[in-house]
C-alpha cells in the first residue's frame, strides 16, 4: 500500500505541472483569438491610412486594428562611451493600438500614443535590458539615443510580460516602439525595401474567419497592392482544440473509472440500507446510517457532475476553416475542389513572420506531448487509486464478516 501511495503521488505531481502549464497556454491563446494579420509591403501614406480608416468603420464585424511596421537597426547611447551600442534590434513603428494586440509590461513612463504620431515626435520605447545595457540602469526616461543616426528622446521602459512567451514568440533579439511614421517621413530604401507593414485586425467574437477574405480583397483594392492575409484566429482554436479533447479524454478515464468500481459499492450500501428497513423504520435507518447515506450521495453528485462537463463544457469541438465548407454538403465535387485549393494554399503560401505564428507553432508542439503526459499520468494515477480503494474496500467487508463470525 506504501509503495502504491508514492506511485500515486508521483503521478499526481507530473499530472498536476502538465495541467498547470497547459492552463498557462490555453490562456496565452485564448488571447490571440480573433485576430487576422494583413501583410504588405510599399508606400502607405496618410491618403492611404484614411481610405482604410473609412473601410474599417463601414464594417461591423471589426472590434478594433493596430498598425505595425518595423526595420531593422542599432542603438547608440547619446551620451556616454560610444561602446555603449546595442545591435541587430528590430525597430518597431507602432500606433496606441498595437499594445492591445502585443500586451508588454511599462516598468518606467508610457508607450506610444496617436497623438506622438500626429505631432511627429521623436520619441522611443526600449526594453529593460538595453536601458540597463546603455545606461545602467532603467532611470532613463527623457534622455536621448541615436537610432540609425538619428536623435530619439526615451519616454517608456518595458519589459516583456512572461519570460516564455517571449522566448517562444521571439523574432528577434531585441525590439524599440517608435511612433508609426507615413511614407513621406521616412526614407524611400527603408519604407520599400527593408521593412513590411503589419496590419493587425481583432474581430468581434466568432466571426474572424468570416471577414478574413473581405479584409484581403479590400486592403488590396484600396492600396493597389498584393495583400498577404492570415486567420491566426482559426490557428489558436485548432491548438486550443488539443488542450479541450485532453481535458474531455481525462474526464472519460475519470468517469469509466467510477462508474466500474464505485457501482458496485453503491449498490452495496443500498442494498445493505433497504435490508435495514425492513427492520427499522425509515427515520431510525436513516438515523443509523446517516454516515453510508451522505458517502452515497456525495457519489452520486460527483458522478452526476463529472457527467455534466463531460457533455457541456468539455466536450470537444470541431474546428474547420471556413474555406472547406462547401455551400451544399451533398456536392461532393465542390468538396474535392475545396479540399483541393486548401491544400495549394497551405503548402505553397508564405507564413507571416510574427510573434502570434511563432508562439502558436511552438506552443502546438509543446502542447502535443503535455497533453499526451498528462493524459498517460492521470490514468495511471486513477488506475491505481481504483485498486486502492477495491483493495480497501475488500479489507473492509472481510473486517466487518469476520466481527460477525466471532
Amino acid at each position: 500500500m506504501k509503495k502504491a501511495g508514492v506511485k500515486t503521488f508521483a503521478w499526481f505531481v507530473i499530472a498536476l505541472i502538465c495541467f498547470i502549464i497547459i492552463r498557462f497556454f490555453d490562456r496565452e491563446l485564448s488571447g490571440m483569438e480573433n485576430i487576422i494579420i494583413a501583410e504588405f509591403r510599399g508606400e502607405y501614406s496618410s491618403w492611404h491610412h484614411e481610405l482604410v480608416n473609412n473601410y474599417i468603420d463601414m464594417v461591423r464585424g471589426i472590434q478594433e486594428t493596430g498598425f505595425y511596421y518595423d526595420y531593422e537597426g542599432s542603438l547608440v547611447a547619446a551620451e556616454g562611451p560610444r561602446s555603449s551600442t546595442v545591435k541587430n534590434i528590430l525597430v518597431c513603428m507602432v500606433d496606441q493600438n498595437y499594445i492591445r494586440f502585443d500586451p508588454i509590461k511599462m516598468i518606467r513612463g508610457r508607450f506610444i500614443w496617436n497623438s506622438d504620431i500626429e505631432n511627429r515626435n521623436k520619441y522611443i520605447v526600449i526594453e529593460k535590458s538595453m536601458a540597463v545595457e546603455l545606461f545602467s540602469s532603467t532611470d532613463c526616461i527623457g534622455r536621448d539615443v541615436k537610432l540609425n543616426g538619428d536623435t530619439y528622446t526615451i519616454i517608456g521602459v518595458y519589459q516583456e510580460r512572461n519570460p516564455l512567451v517571449s522566448t517562444l514568440s521571439a523574432t528577434s533579439k531585441g525590439r524599440v516602439f517608435v511612433p508609426y511614421y507615413f511614407a513621406a517621413l521616412v526614407p524611400d530604401e527603408v519604407m520599400n525595401v527593408q521593412g513590411r507593414h503589419l496590419f493587425l485586425v481583432r474581430s468581434r467574437k466568432n466571426i474572424a474567419g468570416v471577414i478574413v477574405n473581405s479584409v484581403e480583397k479590400n486592403l488590396e483594392g484600396i492600396l493597389k497592392t498584393t495583400v498577404s492575409v492570415e486567420n491566426v484566429d482559426i490557428k489558436a482554436r485548432q491548438c486550443r482544440q488539443k488542450i479541450k479533447f485532453t481535458y474531455f479524454i481525462v474526464l472519460c478515464i475519470a468517469l469509466i473509472y467510477l462508474v466500474k468500481h464505485i457501482v458496485p459499492i453503491v449498490r452495496d450500501i443500498y442494498s445493505r440500507f433497504r435490508d435495514r428497513m425492513e427492520d427499522y423504520y425509515f427515520p431510525e435507518a436513516v438515523q443509523k446510517y446517516w454516515a453510508q447515506l451522505i458517502g452515497l450521495i456525495l457519489v452520486i453528485s460527483v458522478l452526476a457532475t463529472l457527467f455534466y462537463l463531460v457533455l457541456t463544457r468539455y466536450s470537444p469541438e470541431l474546428i474547420i476553416d471556413p474555406e472547406l465548407i462547401p455551400s451544399r454538403l451533398t456536392n461532393t465535387g465542390e468538396i474535392v475542389s475545396k479540399l483541393k485549393d486548401y491544400f495549394i494554399r497551405v503548402n505553397t503560401q508564405q507564413i507571416i513572420v510574427s510573434r502570434f505564428n511563432a508562439f502558436i507553432a511552438h506552443s502546438d508542439e509543446i502542447i502535443h506531448y503535455l497533453c499526451l503526459l498528462l493524459i498517460i499520468s492521470s490514468w495511471r494515477m486513477i488506475h491505481i487509486l481504483s485498486i486502492v480503494s477495491k483493495v480497501s474496500w475488500n479489507v473492509v467487508q472481510f473486517a466487518k464478516v469476520w466481527d460477525k463470525r466471532v
